[in-house]
């Protein structure tokens, strides 16, 4: 039976000007390939974040990498493809809106949501 309740998942962040998943991370990816595998029927956006720092463009394009980078490691987890839909939002959407460092280390992740 599918769990009643929407699923969570869990932010992965990156570091400074980095697209590769920190192998700390990695457990964070398994445990939302784990929410993806109670709820077969659920397709998620994948949303690519960046910090303040930097041009729209480099961001949009960090933040796809970013968002590509946890989609292929929810994929080799057996999550399809066809369920995960990938979009940067670069740095025009914020998840913390300071300039602190904590702040921007906030906005460098990737989020799941469903659509």
């Amino acid at each position: 039976m599918e769990d009643p309740f929407p699923p969570e998942f869990e932010a992965i962040f990156f570091g400074f000007n980095l697209a590769r998943i920190d192998p700390r991370e990695r457990s964070t990816v398994a445990l939302d390939a784990n929410v993806l595998r109670r709820h077969p029927g659920l397709r998620v956006v994948i949303e690519g974040h960046c910090d303040d720092r930097g041009s729209e463009r480099y961001n949009f394009g960090l933040g796809l990498r970013r968002a590509n980078a946890v989609a292929r490691a929810i994929e080799a987890a057996g999550i399809a493809s066809r369920r995960l839909q990938i979009v940067s939002l670069g740095k025009d959407a914020p998840l913390d809106i300071g300039h602190r460092r904590s702040d921007r280390a906030i906005n460098r992740s990737v989020v799941i949501r469903e659509p």
